[in-house]
C-alpha cells in the first residue's frame, strides 16, 4: 500500500465533510434574498437554517450504525448526492415548504460527513494519529465554511443565489461520483449490527446518567451553538445593521470568526494537552470567547478593532474540542465513542435551538419597517436578539467550574 493511499481516502471522506459544513453555512449569507422570494419572516428562516441541524443531530447515531455495517464508500456516495439533491430543491424552491424539504434533504446528506470521516480514520490510520487527524478533519470543515462566506456573497453578487445553489449542487454530485469510483473500504463490515447497536444504547444510558458528561456537553453547547449562529445565518446581517458594512464586506469579517475557529480548534487541543488541564483551558477560553463577542455585540467598536476582535472570538471558540475530550475522559474506554455521540448531539440540537430562537427574538423587536416586501431588523433588534450568545456562553462558562479535572487521563 502507498503511503499516501490513506490520505487518498482520508480526502474523499473530508470533502463530504468539506461540503456538508459549507451547505451548513451557505444561508447566512443569502438571508435578504430568501426571505424576498420565500416570503418569510426571520422566525420562518432562523426555523429553515435549523432544519439541517435537527437532522444531522438526529441522523448522528443511526449513521454510525450504518458504517460500522455498510462501510463508507456506498453510503457517503449516497449521502453526498442526497445533500445533492437537495441543494436543487433548495434552488428551486418557490415557498418555505419546499424549501424546508430542501434544506432537510442536505441535512440528511452531510450528517454522514463527520462520522463517515472518523470511521475512515479509523480503518486506514494508526490509532496514535487518530486525534490528530480528526483534528485536520475539523479544520478542513471550517475551511468548507469559510467558502461559504465571502467567496460564496461574491457569487451570489454575480450570479443570483439560485444558480449559485445550483452550482453547488454539481459540486456535490462531483464529490460523491469521485467518493464511489475511488473509496475502498479497508475493513470488512460488521457481522453483527445487532450487537453493535445495543453496546451502543448501553453506552448512551450511561453517558445520560453522567453528571459531569452532561457538565461538559453543555459547555460545548454553549460556545458551539453561538458561533454557528454567527458564522452560518445571523452574523452578517447583523454586521450590515449594526456597523454600516456591505454584505460582501460583512461576508468577509464573518470569514475572520471561520478562520479563527479552524486555527482556535487544533490549538486549543494541543495547549489543554500539553497542560493537562482540561477544566482551565475550558474555563479561560470560554471566558474570552463572552468577552470578545460580548464586546462586539453591545459596544459601538471601530472597524479596525471589529475585525482582530472577531478573530479573537473565533479562536476562543475552538476550546469547544476541549469539552469532547473532556466528555470522553470521564468514561470507560469502551463507551468513549457514545460519550462524544452524545455531546455532539447536544451541541447540535442546541445549535438548531439558538438559531430558531434568534429569529423568533428579531420578530419580536422589529419596528414594523419593510423594504420590498422584505421585513427589515434594525441594529437595536439585532442587540437584543444576538446579546443572548454571550450570556449562554457565559453561563457554560460558569458550568465549567463544577467540572472535574480530568488531566487528559
Amino acid at each position: 500500500m502507498s503511503a499516501l493511499t490513506p490520505w487518498t481516502m482520508w480526502a474523499l471522506g473530508g470533502a463530504l465533510y468539506f461540503y456538508g459544513f459549507f451547505q451548513r453555512i451557505a444561508p447566512g449569507v443569502m438571508v435578504t434574498e430568501l426571505m424576498r422570494d420565500l416570503s418569510m419572516p426571520a422566525s420562518v428562516l432562523g426555523n429553515l437554517s435549523a432544519t439541517y441541524f435537527y437532522v444531522y443531530a438526529a441522523i448522528q447515531m443511526p449513521a454510525g450504525l450504518l458504517v460500522d455495517r455498510y462501510g463508507t464508500r456506498r453510503l457517503l456516495a449516497g449521502a453526498c448526492a442526497i445533500a445533492a439533491v437537495g441543494s436543487v430543491v433548495f434552488a428551486v424552491a418557490a415557498d418555505a415548504p419546499t424549501a424546508f424539504a430542501g434544506r432537510l434533504l442536505v441535512g440528511i446528506g452531510a450528517g454522514f460527513g463527520w462520522v463517515g470521516s472518523l470511521k475512515i480514520i479509523a480503518d486506514w490510520f494508526p490509532a496514535a494519529r487518530f486525534a490528530q487527524v480528526s483534528g485536520l478533519t475539523l479544520m478542513l470543515g471550517l475551511f468548507g465554511g469559510l467558502f461559504a462566506q465571502g467567496p460564496l456573497a461574491a457569487a451570489i453578487g454575480a450570479f443570483g443565489w439560485r444558480a449559485t445553489v445550483l452550482a453547488a449542487a454539481g459540486i456535490g454530485v462531483a464529490v460523491a461520483t469521485m467518493i464511489l469510483a475511488w473509496l475502498r473500504d479497508r475493513r470488512p463490515p460488521a457481522e453483527m449490527p445487532g450487537e453493535r447497536g445495543l453496546n451502543l444504547l448501553a453506552g448512551l444510558r450511561s453517558a445520560a446518567g453522567n453528571r459531569q458528561v452532561w457538565i461538559a456537553s453543555l459547555h460545548g453547547l454553549s460556545v458551539n451553538a453561538p458561533v454557528n449562529g454567527v458564522i452560518g445565518l445571523w452574523g452578517v446581517p447583523y454586521l450590515v445593521a449594526a456597523y454600516g458594512l456591505t454584505r460582501q464586506d460583512a461576508a468577509w469579517a464573518a470569514s475572520v470568526v471561520v478562520v479563527g475557529w479552524a486555527l482556535g480548534s487544533p490549538l486549543a487541543g494541543y495547549l489543554s494537552d500539553r497542560l493537562r488541564r482540561r477544566r482551565v483551558t475550558l474555563i479561560a477560553g470560554s471566558g474570552i470567547c463572552a468577552l470578545s463577542l460580548g464586546a462586539v455585540v453591545a459596544l459601538p467598536l471601530p472597524i479596525p478593532v471589529l475585525w482582530p476582535l472577531l478573530l479573537v472570538y473565533g479562536l476562543s471558540s475552538g476550546v469547544t474540542v476541549v469539552a469532547y475530550a473532556v466528555a470522553r475522559e470521564n468514561m470507560p474506554a469502551s463507551a468513549s465513542g457514545a460519550a462524544i455521540g452524545f455531546s455532539n448531539m447536544i451541541a447540535v440540537f442546541g445549535i438548531a435551538l439558538l438559531q430558531g430562537a434568534t429569529g423568533w427574538l428579531l420578530d419580536f423587536a422589529w419596528d414594523g419597517r419593510v423594504v420590498d416586501g422584505v421585513r427589515v431588523y434594525d441594529a437595536h433588534a439585532y442587540a437584543i436578539a444576538l446579546g443572548f450568545y454571550p450570556l449562554l456562553i457565559g453561563a457554560g462558562h460558569v458550568l465549567a467550574y463544577a467540572l472535574r479535572e480530568t488531566q487528559t487521563r
